[in-house]
């Protein structure tokens, strides 16, 4: 009897705690389902021009009233290809109703691109993104990357990393996107001073904007290369060591180099346990064959205030790990802490 009671209240209890998790799952809407970071209030998106693949200019003003699925991409993200063939069904069924899919290759060519599109029999538009000003204002740090933008021409949630779109909740959240009602079209010329606050706004994303007086920070996640080991931004401390194959800061032994103030003015980061590093300045264009191309050396770099600063704000170095990778760093801020960015690839 005593058996016969035990087992009965375990079942009684596995079916609570099933009946629990459902009710959770079924209280969460299905842009929680899609992990989709929603915007409450929506944003404006930046004013950002593309390309399409014959060379036309296209800005998001230019799809104002349609529901914008805007993904950021490159060929040889694996998750990317992952996800375009539910991207090409939620076309298929939603482009009549006002669906318009964006996808912005990021850093690559036309050449590259083409192919792609036959092998896996894309209708919706490829646009360029040469030189990655597209990406880096959207704030993209890998990808896949989506941002979702409303017919009101908002941004309505963003999406980091691969998603199914072809899910009953993916068809829900763009539905409940198609429903809402578009902009209204006001009559006759808009006002002289609205129209040239909307053109000084405006970034136009050219080749030449990289070239300019005050230039944008190199964005790490335009360059292609194989799948990513880590990334991310880090403040290296006074003295710190940090390791560029784990993404972790103070684990002496696997360390890649070494942040190290010898007087209140002069600092030195300092490659280890075999780690190399290049100093490529401040540039604006990278590729990955040029990270492993280039000569590498096991010289510390000077980072001391004054003329003999080779890490000002902005500069770009390759680095080749000690477990044999390779890697890109920016300066994003050098005092007495050493802040920077960083993308590790994975081995071929």
């Amino acid at each position: 009897m005593g058996k016969y009671l035990f087992r009965k209240s375990m079942i009684l209890g596995t079916v609570v705690s099933l009946l629990m998790c459902w009710s959770l799952l079924s209280s969460a809407d299905e842009w929680e389902r899609m992990r989709i970071q929603k915007f409450e209030p929506r944003r404006d998106p930046p004013e950002i021009t593309i390309k399409s693949l014959d060379g036309k200019k296209v800005a998001l003003e230019d799809f104002r009233g349609k529901v914008v699925f805007l993904n950021f991409w490159a060929t040889w993200c694996g998750w990317c290809k992952r996800e375009m063939p539910s991207m090409e069904k939620l076309y298929e069924a939603f482009k009549d109703r006002g669906l318009e899919i964006l996808a912005v290759d990021v850093r690559e060519s036309r050449e590259k691109i083409e192919p792609f599109w036959d092998k896996y029999g894309l209708t919706f538009p490829a646009f360029l993104d040469k030189n990655g000003m597209a990406s880096y204002a959207f704030g993209v740090r890998g990808m896949p990357a989506t941002f979702l933008i409303d017919r009101q021409g908002k941004v309505v949630g963003s999406v980091p990393g691969y998603r199914d779109w072809f899910t009953e909740d993916a068809k829900a959240v763009i539905s409940q996107l198609l429903s809402e009602k578009g902009p209204k079209v006001k009559e006759g010329v808009e006002d002289q001073e609205t129209s040239d606050v909307k053109e000084a706004e405006s970034v136009e994303v050219t080749d030449d904007d990289a070239k300019a007086e005050n230039p944008v920070p190199f964005n790490l996640n335009s360059i292609s290369g194989p799948p990513v080991l880590s990334q991310g931004q880090i403040v290296v401390k006074n003295a710190q060591v940090f390791d560029l194959d784990k993404g972790m800061a103070g684990d002496e032994k696997s360390a890649d180099f070494s942040w190290s103030e010898l007087g209140l003015t002069t600092r030195f980061l300092i490659p280890q346990n075999g780690a190399e590093f290049s100093n490529k300045g401040v540039v604006d264009q990278v590729t990955f064959d040029d990270i492993i191309l280039t000569e590498y050396s096991g010289s510390p770099i000077n980072g001391s205030e004054g003329e003999k600063n080779r890490l000002k704000v902005g500069t770009v170095l390759y680095a080749r790990t000690n477990e044999g990778r390779f890697a890109c760093l920016r300066i994003d801020n050098n005092s007495r802490d050493l802040e920077l960015s960083w993308i590790t690839y994975k081995k071929d």
